[in-house]
C-alpha cells in the first residue's frame, strides 16, 4: 500500500478498511503496532479513538498499543469512560516490570552466550545496581559491552543514555503542566529514597510556604505515577526505576 498527499481527504477508517480487504483477500493477519501511544492523547483536531473502535467492530483489523507510561495509555484509550468510543471494548494488558536481580543476572548471561562472552558475575551484579532491572537498559548494557569490551566504559554509557532519555521523558511530561514544574521536580526528588504522602506534602509547603490543598498534592503524585516516574510501594513512593533516581 502507498500513501501520498493529495487535495482528495482520506479517512483513517477507509485506510483501516483497505488494510482489512487486504488481510482477507491474503488470509494473512493485519496488526498495527503504535509505539508511545500515550503520546496520541496530544493530538488536537481529530479522534483517533473513533476509527479504532470502528475497525474493533467491524474489520479484522488488530491493534497492539505499546507505550512506556502505561497509566496515561489508559488515560487516552479511555476505557472506562461511557463518552468514549472504546468503551465496554475488551483488551488484555501486557505488563512488563523490571526483573528481579536472579532473573536479570540470567537474562545478561544468556544474551552474552550468544556472543560467546564470558562476563563475571561481580559486573554483572554492578550493572543491575547502578541500571535495575529493566530489560532494555541491561540489553544496551550488553550491546555496548560487546562493542567496547570494557565494562566501566559500558556501564557508564549505559548510565548516561538513561539518564539522558528519562530527562527528555520528563522535560516532555512537563509540556502543557510547566506552571506545576517546581512541585514536579520537589516530588520526584523527595522521593529518591522514598518518601511518604506526608514527605511530600511538606516538602511542597516548605518550598512555597504556604499551604497546598491536599487533593492537589495527590492529583500532582498520581500524574506521575501514570507517567511511570514514580510507583508506589507500601505506603511510599519510590522511583519506577533505578535510573530514575540518577537522573534528578
Amino acid at each position: 500500500m502507498k500513501l501520498s498527499w493529495g487535495n482528495e481527504k482520506v479517512e483513517l477508517s477507509d485506510i483501516l478498511e483497505r488494510l482489512s480487504d487486504i488481510s482477507e483477500k491474503e488470509n494473512r493477519a493485519v496488526i498495527i503496532v503504535i509505539d508511545e501511544s500515550q503520546e496520541l492523547r496530544k493530538l488536537k483536531g481529530y479522534n483517533l479513538l473513533s476509527p479504532i473502535a470502528y475497525a474493533y467492530d467491524n474489520l479484522s483489523t488488530k491493534f497492539i498499543l505499546t507505550g512506556s507510561e502505561i497509566g496515561m495509555v489508559h488515560k487516552f484509550l479511555k476505557l472506562n469512560d461511557p463518552k468514549s468510543p472504546l468503551f465496554g471494548r475488551a483488551m488484555s494488558d501486557v505488563v512488563v516490570k523490571p526483573f528481579p536481580k536472579e532473573v536479570a543476572l540470567e537474562f545478561m548471561r544468556r544474551g552474552f552466550d550468544q556472543f560467546s562472552v564470558k562476563v563475571e558475575d561481580k559486573l554483572l551484579e554492578e550493572v543491575y545496581e547502578e541500571v535495575g532491572g529493566i530489560p532494555g537498559w541491561l540489553t544496551y548494557y550488553g550491546f555496548q559491552y560487546i562493542q567496547e569490551r570494557d565494562h566501566k566504559k559500558a556501564l557508564a554509557k549505559t548510565i548516561h543514555s538513561g539518564v539522558s532519555l528519562i530527562r527528555r521523558e520528563f522535560n516532555n511530561f512537563l509540556i502543557g503542566r510547566e506552571v506545576a514544574k517546581r512541585r514536579y521536580y520537589t516530588i520526584v526528588k523527595t522521593c529518591k529514597k522514598g518518601g511518604r504522602w506526608s514527605d511530600i506534602r511538606r516538602a511542597l509547603e516548605a518550598q512555597e510556604g504556604l499551604k497546598v490543598d491536599d487533593k492537589k498534592v495527590t492529583e500532582l503524585i498520581q500524574n506521575l505515577v501514570d507517567a511511570s516516574f514514580l510507583v508506589k510501594d507500601g505506603e511510599e513512593y519510590r522511583p519506577a526505576d533505578v535510573l530514575i533516581g540518577q537522573a534528578f
